[in-house]
């Protein structure tokens, strides 16, 4: 069940564009709300699994943490979407 989860969520995360450094981000409800309705889960677990992921890419320190006391994940840099992925594709 866990990595239904993942995928879903890889696909709902923010960008950070190579190039020109254009980013956006997402809120942390939008990503439980994708969680919910993609694999019908129960709210519950869907808020439980994007909080453990954010602690995870939080200690990574890959998220803006001023975006991140906002509700919202963004990633800092290309480079740190890039880890993160990896790491949730792995």
């Amino acid at each position: 069940m866990t990595t239904p989860l993942i995928q879903t969520l890889i696909l709902h995360l923010p960008r950070y564009a190579e190039e020109e450094g254009d980013f956006y981000a997402v809120p942390r409800t939008a990503l439980v709300d994708a969680l919910c309705q993609a694999q019908q889960v129960d709210c519950a677990v869907a808020e439980m699994a994007v909080a453990l992921l954010e602690t995870l890419l939080d200690t990574l320190a890959v998220l803006d943490t001023d975006y991140l006391q906002k509700g919202e994940w963004c990633f800092i840099s290309f480079p740190a979407q890039l880890l993160s992925l990896s790491l949730l594709t792995a």
